[in-house]
């Protein structure tokens, strides 16, 4: 049961995500799940696609997060979202 959730928060992630960037083949989502209730959305993406991702004071990622976050009452899930751009940050 626990599989077939994250398959559905995968899947609903790279539908949403994938249908705002403009570099599809850069796009990478993964889920990681470091404690039993919390589900990580982890999105790498190219280095101009971030802003459009995040948007302007941030509105994207917000309803982004709150889309994802729709289903983790069901699965008794927290969901988060974390961007990266896949460069080194010093």
């Amino acid at each position: 049961m626990i599989k077939i959730a994250m398959n559905k928060l995968l899947d609903l992630a790279k539908f949403l995500i994938s249908n705002i960037v403009t570099n599809k083949d850069g796009l990478e989502i993964t889920i990681a799940t470091p404690q039993e209730n919390v589900a990580i959305v982890n999105v790498k993406a190219d280095s101009a696609d971030i802003p459009i991702i995040i948007g302007k004071k941030g509105i994207v990622i917000r309803a982004l997060r709150s889309i994802l976050r729709i289903r983790a009452p069901l699965d008794n899930k927290f969901i988060d979202i974390s961007i990266d751009d896949g460069l080194q940050h010093n």
